[in-house]
């Protein structure tokens, strides 16, 4: 049996399907550090008159470095060391 290419294109797009994301624990957890770690919503360190401001929201160069530092190691404590799985 013969076919055209476009049909055997047509058959494999429609045959492909969609593999749902089962594991949604790295993408809760770096969404809810990145609202909370956010500088100047709960605390901003270094605050501007001191090391820690309480629920200012203001920012600055050294907050969000620290902030993004911060950000990023508990990322990873969570990730890689602590592998957590939420399957939905």
């Amino acid at each position: 049996m013969l076919t055209s290419p476009s049909l055997n294109r047509n058959l494999n797009l429609q045959s492909n399907h969609r593999v749902p994301m089962n594991d949604w624990a790295p993408s809760i957890i770096a969404s809810a550090l990145f609202a909370l770690l956010t500088p100047g919503l709960i605390l901003q360190m270094p605050g501007r008159p001191r090391p820690v401001d309480f629920l200012n929201m203001k920012t600055s160069w050294a907050s969000i470095f620290v902030h993004a530092v911060v950000f990023g190691v508990l990322l990873m404590l969570f990730l890689v060391i602590l592998h957590p799985h939420l399957y939905l």
